[in-house]
């Protein structure tokens, strides 16, 4: 039996002292993460409450919707794979706010100088445990080509991605 439809508010403290607001919803019995947005973007308790609320009006409704599906294509549409590159930019970009200036400058360039070089063009349909080990397999071989066993930025970014869910994570 799924797990009930519900949801709750969770509240996190960033580094910088603010106060970002997340969703956490059970629809159909898969859970989900919505973020909201910071206390610097205006967002309150009171009004998170709301957002909840109206969120699970649409889970009740039937109308709701994660924002990955939102923009998925219907059953009757062709189908437009999201490439890697289009989803590390939309992350990257939904989770900047959260982190350092010098987390953000470390995480663009592990993505430009490592991953998006070898897999950005791809479609996300095409990342399984065969495509993301080779990746890993070509970083690792880079790392240790240019510099040997010292360097670690190819080896950091390779060995950090070690199954589907975390090079989709990126």
């Amino acid at each position: 039996m799924p797990r009930p439809n519900r949801g709750s508010i969770d509240v996190r403290a960033r580094m910088d002292g603010a106060q970002t607001f997340y969703l956490r919803l059970t629809v159909d019995g898969h859970r989900h993460r919505v973020r909201l947005g910071s206390d610097r973007d205006g967002w309150t308790p009171g009004r998170a409450m709301v957002a909840l609320e109206e969120h699970l009006a649409a889970i009740r409704a039937g109308t709701w919707r994660h924002r990955d599906q939102a923009t998925a294509p219907s059953a009757g549409e062709e189908s437009s794979d999201l490439t890697f590159r289009a989803f590390a930019s939309s992350w990257l970009e939904d989770n900047m706010l959260e982190w350092r200036p010098s987390t953000i400058s470390d995480v663009k360039w592990r993505l430009e100088s490592h991953l998006l070089r070898h897999v950005g063009d791809l479609p996300l349909s095409a990342f399984d445990i065969t495509r993301i080990t080779a990746v890993k397999t070509t970083l690792l071989k880079e790392s240790r080509r240019k510099a040997g066993p010292s360097t670690t930025s190819s080896t950091a970014v390779a060995t950090g991605v070690r199954t589907p869910h975390d090079a989709t994570s990126v």
